[in-house]
């Protein structure tokens, strides 16, 4: 959110925690009390996602080549909108070791699949980056960062490519980093409460690795 967002930014729970909200909740008998916090799409109730896209995609679900890091053809998708990087389940394929989407190619219609270490990127490439306090990032800025809600927050640095374009480098490999999610960035923890410090700013991957 942009300080022109925040500035029109309306919070009826004021400064209330979430624990609290629920307790107020208990005391006027509200159904909702003790829902499951859930981080699913409420308008996908089963969580089908092949599904849903199906439905209202018609015609987008090709048939495409399963390849190898080496762009060899060694089986075939249903296609692409079933499947996501980091994805074990469904793939299909007879290997004496696990399988994953390492990347997926939506040009070709392909999707790249190997081994679990090789669904690990130390880097990214990021745009629509916005930095919360509105200014312009003209150099390297170390941050911790995380392409995935419950993931980690990790230490990486963010350096600007010019085009609206950044790099986001990781001290440590990260699992899964997806083209089209976000990657958030934080202020360093403190020494003291050795918890995330406040938001920077964030942006969309475009692509993972080098």
């Amino acid at each position: 959110m942009t300080q022109e967002h925040l500035k029109r930014t309306l919070l009826p729970l004021g400064s209330l925690t979430k624990d609290r909200v629920r307790e107020i909740a208990r005391e006027k008998d509200l159904p909702v009390a003790d829902k499951p916090v859930s981080q699913e799409i409420c308008f996908i109730p089963d969580n089908n996602y092949g599904r849903f896209l199906q439905e209202y995609l018609p015609g987008q679900a090709k048939p495409g080549p399963f390849l190898n890091k080496k762009g060899q053809v060694v089986g075939e998708h249903r296609g692409i909108i079933f499947y996501t990087v980091g994805q074990r389940k469904g793939i299909g394929i007879a290997s004496r070791e696990p399988l994953y989407v390492i990347a997926i190619d939506r040009g070709n219609n392909s999707i790249i699949i190997g081994k679990k270490e090789e669904v690990f990127q130390d880097e990214l490439t990021a745009n629509k980056v916005n930095f919360i306090d509105g200014g312009k990032l003209e150099g390297p800025l170390k941050v911790e960062a995380k392409v995935r809600y419950r993931q980690q927050a990790s230490p990486a640095t963010v350096t600007p490519l010019g085009r609206g374009e950044f790099k986001v480098r990781f001290a440590q490999p990260q699992w899964a980093i997806t083209p089209g999610q976000a990657v958030v960035f934080y202020l360093p923890p403190d020494g003291c409460s050795g918890k995330n410090g406040t938001v920077v700013g964030g942006g969309t991957i475009i692509s993972q690795g080098r």
